[in-house]
């Protein structure tokens, strides 16, 4: 998915790379719409993992519910920055992205050498709080050095993919404690539940004419 992204979205941004606002521009549009369809997914796709499993993969495979649920909870945070990269490659500054790249590997190596004793969910945690208490920032200070893009231009697209990602996940909360008895009937009413708030999300942002990036 970041390569395909990468591949289409590269192209985009190095035609702008000689003006600051359209480069803006482009990477504020392309995180919040990417966002507003992929913070929902991850998020519906961990809290009803307990739901799936048993019905798509079958009830051996229960034992990675846990593993399931933190993959997308950390996927959907970490594919928030997935621009920042495409915005440093776009100026020619790859050798400046190489720093965030090594650190990341860095630290997915030091991660497993301290909880290679451990349990793999602690393990996939471990390494999911090292890449967001790290690499986020680290990212971050690097788009803002290169490319002149404040934290406040960063992070302002994600302030609805969050509110309706957030608004989607309370709805799927709340069904799940309706203690439906049998899963399939309460994975179906909470998939219908998901699209149902997802659309009417954008439909209200629709007609108050705030769905549309700037």
């Amino acid at each position: 998915l970041n390569s395909g992204i990468t591949r289409i979205t590269l192209p985009i941004f190095s035609a702008v790379q000689d003006d600051k606002e359209k480069l803006l521009y482009a990477f504020q549009a392309s995180t919040y719409y990417f966002n507003i369809i992929s913070l929902p997914i991850f998020f519906v796709f961990g809290i009803t993992a307990t739901y799936w499993v048993p019905i798509v993969l079958g009830g051996k495979w229960v034992a990675i519910i846990p593993l399931i649920q933190i993959i997308s909870f950390m996927y959907a945070v970490m594919y928030t920055r997935m621009f920042v990269g495409v915005a440093i490659r776009a100026i020619g500054k790859s050798k400046d992205f190489l720093i965030l790249s090594l650190v990341a590997a860095s630290l997915t190596l030091v991660v497993v050498f301290f909880t290679k004793n451990t349990s793999v969910e602690i393990m996939l945690i471990a390494l999911a709080l090292s890449r967001i208490v790290i690499t986020i920032p680290l990212g971050s200070y690097l788009l803002k050095k290169i490319c002149g893009f404040s934290l406040w231009q960063q992070f302002e697209p994600l302030k609805k993919p969050f509110f309706i990602g957030f608004t989607i996940l309370l709805s799927v909360y709340l069904i799940q404690k309706l203690n439906i008895s049998n899963s399939l009937i309460s994975l179906i009413i909470q998939i219908l539940v998901c699209c149902l708030v997802f659309l009417l999300l954008l439909f209200v942002l629709s007609k108050l004419k705030s769905l549309k990036w700037k």
